[in-house]
């Protein structure tokens, strides 16, 4: 298995909502007080900005069922499971509602979905903005945490990059 398959596995396994960076924590804080009502968000940012990791910790904190892809909770979606979280989502408006249709149908009852473009269906939408400086600090932290470590810090404004840059 690669390095970076295995750091991303630990990554998600591990993800706990004190390992989010603050914007990310206003973000999570946001979603939760909108899963209330309505019954569906769409969490946007640009690439590398943490909705990924976001995602994870969100799921677990929320007894939420994480699907990486629209593909796969295409393919496995349990009828009936309350709170959904679908990485990946599309952002055109038709699949996007071919989507919604099927956690309807499902009877998923909150769906966090993560897009890289806000929608233009009228769901509420949270924004994550690109990482800060402090966010690549948390990061490189959270990484040392697992032994993982930079002898110099790489800073980007690219999470995945940051990363990447430990293996």
């Amino acid at each position: 298995m690669s390095r970076l398959l295995v750091l991303l596995n630990r990554l998600k396994a591990e993800a706990r909502p004190d390992w989010l960076t603050d914007s990310q924590r206003t973000a999570v804080d946001e979603i939760q007080r909108l899963w209330r009502f309505p019954e569906r968000v769409n969490l946007y940012g640009p690439r590398g900005s943490g909705k990924t990791f976001l995602a994870w910790s969100a799921a677990r904190a929320s007894d939420a069922f994480l699907y990486p892809s629209p593909r796969i909770y295409h393919a496995s979606a349990t009828p009936g499971t309350a709170r959904v979280v679908i990485d990946n989502a599309p952002d055109d408006g038709m699949a996007l509602r071919r989507l919604l249709a099927e956690l309807q149908l499902n009877g998923s009852q909150r769906a966090l979905i993560i897009t890289t473009l806000p929608n233009r269906l009228g769901l509420v939408t949270v924004a994550l903005p690109q990482p800060t400086p402090q966010d690549v600090d948390i990061v490189h932290r959270n990484l040392s945490l697992l032994d993982y470590y930079n002898l110099s810090p790489h800073y980007d404004d690219n999470l995945w990059s940051i990363i990447s840059q430990v293996l």
